[in-house]
Parts: structure tokens; C-alpha cells; sequence
């Protein structure tokens, strides 16, 4: 009895929405349809239809006695597609991301203790074009284009000097001098090319080069002497303008996860203690 009550619920919204040309919804080639039941509730939710893998449409009816009240949804995921669908042959998605984790120095001469709590690692990824180029596979290649920003800090006794030469050396603080910390900079253009995968449901993995092209770097250390606030700045430490990170993120349902190593060293090795960098932390 239940089962007839709820089909001629819905058809008679079905004929509702037919006269109704602003509710109608039609969905050809819906990829997953879902039916929940109970005495007093059912609830359809469909994910996906022909040429938009990203859609999202969710109809709820509540059976009162012999009346219903219906509510619905659609929704998309920001994305969007080029070119023939019907299979997602070539597809393209455009998306936003967000690296924000703690940094480390790797290889550092003596005295350069960079403390990995204290030094950020910082990449938006403004846009980031995704293209599925197999009809048969969800596997993705993104091409990115971002904004990264990192710091080297240290809390120590030792701070980063740039010389009237423009070296840059990590040299002690004056002696009697209250350290606060000394940190180096650097800020540019980022573009991530990645490889997408997904091979166990809920769980995602990308992998591939960050190449990245500085155009500023600069210097701080702040200190207290004789009871007096010291700061002391510089620009222009002869960064290397171009330098290429190895990336790795972990998707989960929980938060995805990233690590970065750097084979290159951040500044030019004459000018510049000599270094690698290696980030983790969180993929938004």
C-alpha cells in the first residue's frame, strides 16, 4: 500500500511540475540516481547527466497523512567543459586552490637553524585548468598558474647578514642582544603541472613539477639591544628567478595533504648559503 501511496505521489508531482514549465526538470543519462524511503519521507538525488558530469539535483517529499510537501535543488561544482561531452573525451574544469603549510631548509651550513614551526609556505593557485584526456579513465592533467610565497625563519642567537657586497651570510647577533628572530623571503609566480588520479573511492592523488619564477626576495631580522628595538632589512638577496619544487598531495575525506622538496637552491650560490626546501601541510 505504502509503495502505490508513493507512486501516485509522485506522479502527481510529476504532473504538477508538467504544468509548471519554470519546475520542470529534465535529466537525460543521469550517472547515479539515489532513493531514500521511509514512512513519512522520500528523497531523490541524482549526480551527473548527459554533458555535465557536475550536476546536482536533490527533490525531498514529505508524505503527511495523504498530502505531500516538496522541496528541490540543483547545484553545480564551479567548472566548466569545451568540446564534445557525451563520452568526456575533452573536457576541461577550471578550479582554485590553496597551499598553506610550515617550511624547512635542508642541507644548511653551519648555524643556519631553520626552525620548520615558525617558516610558511604559502601557494594560491588562482586558476587551474583540468583536462581529462581519456574518455575511459577519470585521470586529470592540470596546468596552474598561482602566486607563492615562502619565508626561512630562525629564532636562535645567529642571524642573516647581507653584506655591502650583497652577500648574504648567517652571522651571530650583537653580543649582549636579546634575539627575536631573522628570516629570508622570497615571492613570485607559480605553475603547477600535475597528473590526477583516483584509484580507491574517496581517496585522490597528484604528483608533478612546480615551476617557479621569483621576483622578489628580502630580509628581516629584529632584536633588542641596550634596551633599544633593533630592525634590520634588506631587498634583492640575488635570488634564483627560476626554481622547480617536486609535489605530492593526498586526497582524503578528511583533509588533503601536501609535501614540496626543492632540488634547487632558493639563492644564487655566490651570494647566498647554499640550501634545499622541503614543505608540508594542507591542500585546499
Amino acid at each position: 500500500m505504502r509503495t502505490i501511496t508513493l507512486l501516485l505521489t509522485l506522479l502527481a508531482v510529476t504532473v504538477a511540475k508538467a504544468n509548471n514549465d519554470n519546475d520542470t526538470v529534465i535529466v537525460t543519462n543521469a550517472k547515479k540516481v539515489t532513493i531514500v524511503t521511509n514512512d513519512s519521507l522520500q528523497k531523490i538525488e541524482i549526480h551527473g547527466k548527459e554533458g555535465d558530469d557536475h550536476f546536482h539535483y536533490t527533490n525531498t517529499l514529505q508524505l503527511v497523512d495523504t498530502n505531500y510537501v516538496s522541496s528541490s535543488v540543483v547545484d553545480r561544482d564551479f567548472g566548466f567543459a569545451i568540446g564534445p561531452t557525451k563520452k568526456n573525451r575533452y573536457r576541461f574544469e577550471v578550479q582554485m586552490h590553496f597551499m598553506i603549510g610550515f617550511n624547512s631548509a635542508l642541507s644548511t651550513p653551519e648555524h643556519m637553524d631553520v626552525k620548520s614551526f615558525s617558516s610558511a609556505d604559502i601557494l594560491w593557485e588562482i586558476a587551474e585548468l583540468n583536462y581529462r584526456p581519456w574518455s575511459s579513465s577519470t585521470d586529470q592533467i592540470a596546468f596552474g598558474v598561482g602566486l607563492s610565497w615562502r619565508n626561512y625563519r630562525m629564532t636562535g642567537n645567529y642571524r642573516f647578514v647581507k653584506s655591502a657586497e650583497g652577500v648574504t651570510s648567517v652571522q651571530p647577533v650583537p653580543e649582549g642582544a636579546e634575539p627575536k628572530f631573522s628570516r629570508v623571503k622570497t615571492f613570485g609566480l607559480s605553475f603547477p603541472i600535475l597528473y590526477k588520479f583516483n584509484r580507491v573511492k574517496g581517496v585522490s592523488f597528484q604528483f608533478g613539477p612546480i615551476i617557479n619564477c621569483i621576483s622578489h626576495s628580502s630580509m628581516l631580522t629584529r632584536y633588542k639591544l641596550d634596551g633599544k628595538k633593533i630592525k634590520e632589512s634588506e631587498t634583492d638577496l640575488h635570488h634564483n628567478p627560476v626554481t622547480v619544487d617536486l609535489i605530492a598531495i593526498l586526497g582524503n575525506p578528511i583533509v588533503d595533504m601536501y609535501v614540496k622538496w626543492s632540488p634547487c637552491n632558493a639563492f644564487q650560490s655566490d651570494f647566498a648559503p647554499k640550501f634545499h626546501s622541503l614543505s608540508f601541510g594542507f591542500y585546499f
